[in-house]
């Protein structure tokens, strides 16, 4: 019986076009004999077209490790040259954000923490990360969700009672919480504490004029030593010294009369 080659179909490579055949048998002194089937290229085409299509799958991905890897030298460089402090990484410091802030979901990470210099300590600003799933699903029904958010930690000179402000939400009511004399300021900020007398004291009307023209659509909260903020917004290494700016001129509008109530 004649030999005839078995061909195999077309592919396609990184741009290459490639048809392949196997051929069973060879000729020897007139005598077909069967052999080793061996794999040969006949043909190698350029495919412009497939070399596109590799090229848009590829340079992203490279572009975003590109970034990724350099991101955080490049904080570190422009906090060294300015006397401050950089941590990349920090699961435990993580750990710690998401218990005092009562942070949901799970894996959390504090990243890119820039320590600047504070009158009490050092003032922290970073992003956190963290991983969300749908409440009762499944693991492989529920998707990650990554969450992410910025945070200001701030040394206070003495711990003091807790107190938490943050912008009024959509349904809320301007009198289910505590409340100033300003009606403006009771409709834009829902205010908690666990000693309201505290509270009305630290809102002092210096203070609430502050707060009211120098952070809106933050979140302010005092966990005995600290005042946790969040800033709102995309994480940028640069606003770290504004923010500790920030937090020095807030301080400086506590009436001084707090201080030495909890032992200042």
């Amino acid at each position: 019986a004649p030999c005839r080659d078995l061909w195999r179909p077309r592919l396609t490579v990184a741009g290459l076009s490639m048809t392949t055949y196997m051929s069973p048998c060879v000729m020897r002194g007139g005598n077909v004999e069967l052999m080793e089937q061996m794999p040969k290229v006949e043909t190698a085409e350029f495919d412009p077209i497939g070399l596109f299509f590799l090229l848009v799958a590829v340079v992203p991905v490279v572009h975003w490790l590109w970034n990724y890897f350099s991101k955080s030298v490049d904080i570190e460089e422009w906090a060294s040259s300015r006397g401050l402090g950089f941590v990349e990484y920090d699961r435990e410091f993580g750990r710690e954000l998401s218990r005092l802030l009562s942070l949901p979901g799970q894996d959390h990470v504090a990243r890119d923490v820039i320590a600047v210099p504070a009158p009490y300590g050092s003032c922290l600003y970073g992003w956190i990360r963290w991983i969300e799933r749908n409440e009762g699903s499944r693991r492989d029904d529920a998707p990650e969700r990554v969450r992410k958010r910025t945070f200001v930690r701030y040394p206070l000179r003495t711990p003091l009672p807790y107190f938490s402000i943050e912008p009024e939400g959509r349904l809320a009511l301007a009198h289910d919480d505590i409340n100033t004399e300003w009606e403006e300021f009771n409709k834009e900020w829902d205010i908690r504490a666990d000693d309201e007398a505290f509270a009305h004291a630290l809102l002092s009307p210096v203070m609430q004029a502050f707060i009211h023209d120098n952070m809106r659509g933050m979140e302010l909260t005092i966990l005995g030593g600290d005042v946790y903020v969040e800033p709102g917004g995309r994480y940028r290494h640069e606003e770290s010294i504004k923010l500790r700016n920030l937090m020095v001129e807030w301080d400086r509008r506590v009436v001084p009369f707090l201080w030495g109530a909890h032992g200042a």
